[in-house]
């Protein structure tokens, strides 16, 4: 598993290399949106969740200790190693949100709109950049406002549609 967690981190980490040395214009912007850029995101959490017995007593312990990492390495230090996103900073966030989650349980929220989160964020920044909206200090609250509207209204909507019509498919077919 270190193998792959070493070799996915390489990779992420050569992703301006490896985009320079592809031919072409559109093979390197097809390579930047691919999984590999971001492959070591997901193995690291896939492994910390496959060993969640042995980290998550550590993450709920010291979740606040990541967050301070990030604050100082991200506003006094200013250096990481640079995948698509910072190495570091990415790790740590991700443990000290886990760790902070699993630290307060009782904070729950009924309505899950990461997956939303998840689709329509992109969506948004483009849309913020292509109507040029960049560079101002608005956009990134702006980004977060629109993009949480169209998750939630994405999640009780249409999801709701969508559970109510698959019932609705379920019942026809088995009755």
């Amino acid at each position: 598993m270190g193998g792959v967690i070493s070799l996915s981190i390489i990779i992420g980490c050569l992703t301006s290399n490896i985009k320079e040395a592809l031919p072409g214009a559109l093979l390197p912007k097809i390579y930047t949106v691919s999984l590999f850029p971001y492959l070591w995101m997901f193995v690291i959490s896939a492994f910390i969740a496959e060993y969640k017995g042995f980290f998550l007593h550590i993450l709920k312990a010291y979740w606040w200790s990541f967050i301070i990492f990030v604050l100082i390495r991200r506003f006094i230090l200013h250096w990481d190693i640079y995948a698509p996103y910072p190495l570091f900073d990415t790790i740590a966030l991700f443990c000290g949100l886990v760790g902070w989650a699993y630290s307060f349980p009782q904070i729950n929220i009924n309505t899950d709109i990461s997956y939303g989160i998840y689709i329509y964020h992109m969506i948004v920044v483009n849309a913020f950049i292509v109507l040029g909206f960049t560079g101002q200090r608005w956009t990134l609250l702006g980004t977060i406002i629109v993009t949480f509207f169209l998750s939630l209204t994405s999640t009780v909507y249409i999801g709701k549609f969508s559970v109510n019509r698959k019932k609705t498919l379920y019942e026809l077919n088995y009755e």
